[in-house]
């Protein structure tokens, strides 16, 4: 079976166009880490106000009131289990809102690696493009995850097989304006052939993340710009294996 991409040409193109753009790279990144921090500090403000207003309220009042005439194990354990519970919401409100900024920051980053691959420009602001399509990208994102965990409960190697072939989606999305379903259709049929390739791909780049010792962080946005290049490259080889009339 002919090759749809190589995969050396792919992560060196890829590679090449990310460092001559480590400023773009370094200053989105900052951006991301000052959103995140901004979110943070957010939900901590609202959750705090409504613990507060709550402990201010009727409700709340009795229920100090009757903490202080409790004495007994029992009483001490139920206020202590009502503790937790807002500890619990806490975190469950904070993971949320957090992913949710990762999963859209990152949809940003695959519209920088197109700008630069197709333009060879792009900006900080389309960083935050993922906001703007923020229910189709949550929703793909929650199918996508489902259909690679329901993979990985079947002896693993289907999940990472799902989780490649329906990888692409996110470029198509930004490239075509697609929607959920279609967009992981389109991923799945523009990947038949392709599969170990793109799994090379991604193997290539989390060892050289680990070896540099930095992990993702560094080369989370690099490997958007590699796997920009193998869509590319898909994507011309597909349509050079159309009929001409």
């Amino acid at each position: 079976m002919e090759k749809k991409f190589s995969v050396y040409d792919a992560l060196t193109s890829g590679l090449r166009l990310a460092v001559d753009n480590v400023r773009l790279f370094f200053l989105s990144w900052l951006a991301l880490m000052a959103t995140m921090v901004a979110a943070f500090a957010t939900v901590m403000a609202l959750l705090s106000g409504l613990a507060t207003a709550n402990m201010f309220s009727w409700e709340g009042l009795r229920g100090l009131k009757q903490l202080g005439q409790c004495a007994d194990v029992g009483c001490m354990l139920a206020v202590r289990q009502a503790f937790a519970q807002s500890s619990y919401t806490f975190l469950f409100v904070t993971i949320f809102i957090m992913g949710s900024i990762i999963t859209l920051t990152t949809f940003g980053y695959v519209a920088i690696a197109l700008d630069l691959y197709d333009k060879g420009t792009s900006s900080v602001r389309r960083l935050f493009y993922g906001f703007t399509v923020a229910p189709q990208v949550l929703a793909t994102t929650w199918v996508y995850l489902a259909i690679v965990g329901l993979g990985l409960s079947a002896f693993v190697f289907p999940g990472v097989y799902l989780a490649i072939r329906f990888g692409l989606w996110g470029y198509i999305m930004v490239d075509q304006k697609t929607g959920v379903i279609e967009s992981l259709k389109k991923s799945y049929a523009m990947t038949q052939g392709a599969s170990w390739e793109l799994l090379g791909l991604t193997v290539i780049c989390t060892l050289i993340g680990q070896h540099i010792g930095i992990g993702m962080v560094v080369i989370g946005p690099p490997m958007h710009m590699v796997l920009a290049c193998a869509y590319r490259k898909i994507q011309q080889h597909k349509r050079a294996q159309q009929p001409v009339f």
